[in-house]
């Protein structure tokens, strides 16, 4: 029995492709498992007596959807206003401030603000953050670069930021602020933006996935079995 060495030598590279993209969405199933059970357990504890950085610690230790607290300096004057983006159909922007923490930079995203915001002061003001850690989220190809000599910010690049603001060095992840904490004398409405306090969702499909590429590699063998040993057979 003889089969075309054309139609071998295809089947068995799409065959081994369309299989390591089954065990490749395995792996991400286990990575976002992982994901998932880090959220359940930021979500399980207490936040507000929970740090996330102290002075002398390591910025290493620290790890994506950790929720806690942390201590450090508003720099205000230093915001970044991220956008458009919409709450309720209206048009404003997501408030980033850079929060000074021993000598490194954390930005804080501290909620939606409407288009036409001016902050309330500039000054740098002592604060106690609790929130969640997240690294930035990926801009697709459809949001514009952004444009720091004209302070247009389309998308998240924390580096630039911080090159833009001259501030470094710069952690690589946003807190998502929940809530916080001025001294009393400064007078500050804490949160005036509106923070984003509910759970990042998400959704853990993989296992459809891989069962997907690896049914369609059984098909495509058992197709090609099923063309070329029958033609093979009649030729005999």
């Amino acid at each position: 029995m003889k089969f075309p060495v054309w139609a071998t030598v295809f089947m068995v590279v799409c065959a081994v492709l369309l299989f390591r993209l089954g065990f490749w969405q395995l792996e991400r199933h286990e990575w976002k498992a992982s994901l998932l059970k880090s959220l359940d357990e930021a979500y399980a504890i207490d936040a507000s007596a929970h740090p996330l950085l102290q002075i002398g610690a390591r910025p290493e230790d620290l790890h994506e959807y950790e929720r806690g607290y942390v201590e450090g300096e508003y720099l205000f004057d230093r915001k970044i206003l991220l956008g458009p983006r919409l709450h309720d159909k209206a048009p404003g922007y997501h408030l980033l401030v850079p929060l000074k923490i021993g000598g490194i930079i954390l930005f804080v995203n501290r909620g939606w603000v409407p288009e036409g915001y001016s902050a309330e002061s500039d000054d740098s003001i002592r604060v106690r953050v609790t929130g969640l850690l997240r690294t930035p989220d990926r801009a697709n190809f459809s949001v514009p670069l952004n444009n720091p000599e004209k302070n247009l910010w389309f998308r998240y690049d924390l580096e630039g930021f911080a090159k833009s603001r001259g501030i470094s060095p710069v952690l690589p992840f946003v807190l998502y602020a929940e809530t916080e904490s001025f001294p009393a004398d400064t007078l500050r409405e804490s949160l005036s933006p509106l923070p984003q306090l509910s759970r990042p969702q998400l959704s853990n499909n993989h296992l459809s996935y891989a069962f997907f590429w690896f049914t369609m590699g059984v098909l495509l063998i058992f197709f090609y079995l099923l063309r070329f040993h029958n033609k093979s057979s009649r030729e005999s």
